[in-house]
Order: C-alpha cells, then structure tokens, then sequence
C-alpha cells in the first residue's frame, strides 16, 4: 500500500465532512453510566454519594467479532468499502480524531450520539488463512456529555418514587459496622458496631427488553416492569444520591439508592431489544434500627 494514497484520501474526506461517522453494525454494544461525584464518609456516619448538577456521562464497549481489509483493483487499500466490517476505515478514523476529536457513532439505542476514543487504538492480528481479516476488535468510546441523554426515549412520568421492576432475584450481603481484633492463640474480640449494618441487595435480571413506537423513539410505557428503557430512565432520575423505595420480598418496604452506576449489557442479537442478562446493586438507607434490638 501507498503511504501518499492513504494519507491524500484520508484529507480529502476531512475537507468534506470534518465529524466522521462510526457504524459498525456487527458490533455488540456495552453502555456504562459514570457521575462526576463519589463517595463521602464523615466519621461514623454511613457512606453517602455527592450531588452534583452534571449529566452523566456514558462510556461504551464495542466488541466486533472480525473485521477485514479491503483492497482496491491497484493494490491499494480501500478506506470506503464495506465500512461496517473494515479495519482500515477504523484506523483511519483513529488517526484522524486521536483521543480528542469528537465524531459520530452510531447506537443501537441512541441513535447517533457524539463521541469520542477512549484509548489508544490497536489493531487486532491477522487470522491464519483469513484472507485479508483480523480477530475481534475491542473499542471504548466515551460520549461528550449532553443535557438529555435520553432524546430518543418518550418517557413515562414517574409518580412515585417506587422501583417496581419485579422479575429478579436478588442477594443481601451485610456491611460489617463493628470491629474484630484478633488476639494470641488465635483467639478472637469482637465490638458491636455503633450504628446498624447497611445491607447491600444485589438483583439479577433477565428478560428485560427496549420497546420502540411507530416513530422509532423508544417507548416506556410498554411492559413498564420488564422495559429496559423505564429502568433507565429511572436510573437516571435518581442516579447514585437520591433515595427511593424497594419492595423486598423478606424485609418488605426499604428506602434505598443505587450503589452503583447502571451498566447495560449489549442487545441480544435478532431479537428485537432484548437485553442480556444484567445486574444491579442498590443500598439501604436505614430508617429503622428496630430489627436489630
């Protein structure tokens, strides 16, 4: 290939639209959620989470199983064919925008949203007797953070500060409030804490799916319990610091927050929205020690 061929194709495209566009279609998409705040803990109070007045910020992992290069009838590569599979468009698009430079990429979800790379670029080797392809590509793009994440979504208006999305199972872990010393001949001295423990609930989902109307938008009104998209529209509403209220089927009625930002794993192939299987992480906030005396 000719180093002066790439480079003079790769400024003439620059000259006719200077934000590239990124679709590559036989990629699976993992969206993670990140807040601008964290974590405080004053003494022996209970951790709490920072409010803060920034959007969210979404990072997202592609994992394209193969990608190829393509050749022109000279010999050259060419950046234009096929550009949902070719590695060479990829690479082109690296060296263009660098880690800085915002372009275009395309989400199963969002639609178009603006981004840009997240890490260095490295390209995959070759397979052995591919013809021309390479094994699969991990791509992180981060997205330049806007004032509606969710432009596409027509939401439902959310009443109640309730989490009512049913179908999981779920896993409580106790945060260790006192202090254990171990003394000589392996014996060991516990104190009880000050404050009750903290409970951790892990929920585990499966069968939950994004819905789109007539005009493409996606719908959260559809199944609300199983919608994807009215559990990320909750997420975002209340986000790591505002409490809400979780039916528990043992202890019942529980003030909680999430513990951890939302991660959406990637669409399952051909089926129309449905979403891997995923779990989420929420915290008590304790409104009653009386469970404990």
């Amino acid at each position: 290939m000719s180093k002066l061929s790439f480079s003079s194709i790769a400024t003439g495209h620059v000259r006719l639209n200077p934000l590239q566009h990124l679709a590559l279609s036989l990629g699976e998409v993992e969206t993670e959620y990140q807040e601008f705040a964290g974590d405080v803990k004053l003494g022996n109070a209970y951790a709490s989470y920072l409010e803060n007045t920034y959007p969210s910020l979404r990072s997202f992992t592609l994992n394209i199983p193969v990608l190829r290069y393509y050749f022109k009838g000279n010999g050259d590569i060419d950046l234009l064919n096929e550009k949902s599979t070719n590695i060479a468009w990829v690479e082109w698009m690296y060296n263009i925008h660098k880690l800085d430079r915002h372009f275009l990429f395309s989400h199963p979800i969002y639609g178009d949203v603006k981004v840009r790379f997240a890490e260095s670029f490295k390209v995959p080797k070759g397979k052995a007797g591919g013809q021309a392809c390479v094994e699969g590509l991990e791509l992180k793009l981060i997205e330049i953070p806007s004032s509606n994440l969710l432009i596409n979504f027509t939401p439902r208006t959310l009443t109640e500060h309730d989490f009512n999305f049913p179908y999981h199972l779920i896993q409580t872990d106790y945060q260790e409030e006192g202090t254990t010393a171990i003394l000589g001949g392996n014996y060991t001295y516990a104190v009880r804490g000050a404050k009750p423990e903290q409970r951790i609930f892990t929920l585990y989902f499966r069968g939950l799916k994004y819905n789109e109307n007539i005009m493409g938008d996606i719908d959260t009104s559809v199944d609300p319990e199983l919608n994807m998209g009215l559990l990320e529209q909750f997420y975002t509403q209340f986000k790591l610091w505002k409490p809400f209220y979780y039916l528990h089927p043992v202890y019942g009625r529980l003030r909680v927050r999430f513990n951890k930002s939302l991660k959406i794993p990637k669409i399952i192939p051909n089926s129309t929205g449905w979403v891997s299987d995923f779990q989420l992480e929420l915290i008590e906030e304790v409104e009653d020690a009386k469970r404990y005396y």
